[in-house]
C-alpha cells in the first residue's frame, strides 16, 4: 500500500456530498412511475378546486415515500401556484396543535 491509496482529510469518495443530506431530492426515481402516477391521480382534483383524495403511503424506511411526495408537491407548486402544499413531519410536530401550527404557518407564509 502506498501513500496514494489513502484519502486525505479533505478528500472524499463521493462525487456529490449533497446526496447524503436528509432533504436531498433526486431528479429521477427509477421504478417509481406507478407510485408517482397514483399520487398525481389522487391530488389531481385539487387542480380543479376540489378536494383531493386521501393517500396512505406505507413501506419500509428509506424506500422513497417522502421523496415521492415531495417530488409530486414540487410539480404541483410549479403548475398550480394557487395550491399550497405542506409537509408535516409528525416526529417533529407530534401534537395536534403543532400540526395545525405547521399548516397555518405554511398557508400564511409565516417563518418560524
Amino acid at each position: 500500500m502506498t501513500g496514494n491509496d489513502i484519502l486525505l482529510w479533505d478528500e472524499t469518495l463521493f462525487k456529490d456530498l449533497s446526496v447524503l443530506e436528509p432533504d436531498y431530492l433526486p431528479e429521477y426515481f427509477p421504478h417509481r412511475d406507478s407510485q408517482l402516477n397514483a399520487l398525481r391521480f389522487a391530488l389531481k382534483p385539487a387542480l380543479r378546486g376540489m378536494r383531493p383524495l386521501n393517500c396512505l403511503l406505507v413501506g419500509p424506511p428509506g424506500t422513497g415515500k417522502t421523496s415521492a411526495v415531495m417530488k409530486t408537491f414540487r410539480e404541483i407548486e410549479a403548475h398550480a401556484p394557487g395550491i399550497v402544499t405542506v409537509k408535516v413531519n409528525c416526529q417533529i410536530d407530534s401534537t395536534r396543535f403543532a400540526v395545525m401550527s405547521r399548516i397555518y404557518r405554511q398557508l400564511f407564509g409565516i417563518s418560524s
